[in-house]
């Protein structure tokens, strides 16, 4: 069982958003809040932990990876969430991805 809280809203709108963007071709939900999604660009598959957290920390990033081992991005709900620059710099030197829902929810 995962130590994020997850409200069930964000849960839900984070389908909505997967099922009507462009660029995802279909998503699976492997827990509550993790999730398996498959695009059309490269990387094809991602594993995604989303959370509710105002600031991703470094501290979140390392307990993401480690509840969810094959996880490769965290994403924390609401455009006005955001993550500090040492768990985004983290982020890139891993290869594991950072974000907010406003980073992710463009087609471009």
């Amino acid at each position: 069982m995962s130590s994020f809280t997850v409200p069930y809203s964000t849960v839900n709108w984070f389908k909505t958003a997967l099922a009507g963007h462009g660029e995802v071709v279909s998503f699976n939900v492997m827990d509550h809040h993790y999730f398996q999604i498959q695009r059309k660009k490269t990387p094809q598959n991602l594993n995604v932990v989303l959370v509710n957290i105002y600031t991703i920390g470094l501290a979140d990033v390392l307990k993401a990876r480690q509840e969810f081992p094959d996880a490769t991005c965290i994403v924390t709900n609401g455009s006005w969430s955001s993550y500090t620059s040492e768990a985004k710099e983290f982020g890139l030197q891993n290869q594991f991805g950072v974000f907010n829902t406003s980073d992710t929810t463009s087609s471009k």
